[in-house]
């Protein structure tokens, strides 16, 4: 299974031996193999950010940012 993390290559077995002990033909771990890792990773950055500025904005705590996003369509 691949991470690719700011266009960068790991094996997810060699960063954390606690997964080593996952079978390679686990369905998960086959499925992990197919996610779009640089999309998802990017998406996830917009949206800290965007909660971050959100927080500091407001000065809200994390918590209270999160309520907020959440009751919002």
């Amino acid at each position: 299974m691949k991470y690719y993390s700011q266009n960068r290559s790991h094996d997810l077995f060699e960063l954390q031996e606690s997964l080593s002990g996952l079978s390679k033909s686990n369905r998960w771990v086959k499925l992990a193999d197919h996610l779009p890792w640089d999309r998802i990773e990017k998406e996830y950055n917009k949206c800290l950010r965007i909660g971050l500025i959100k927080k500091k904005r407001k000065g809200k705590d994390d918590f209270a940012v999160l309520i907020t996003e959440r009751s919002t369509p």
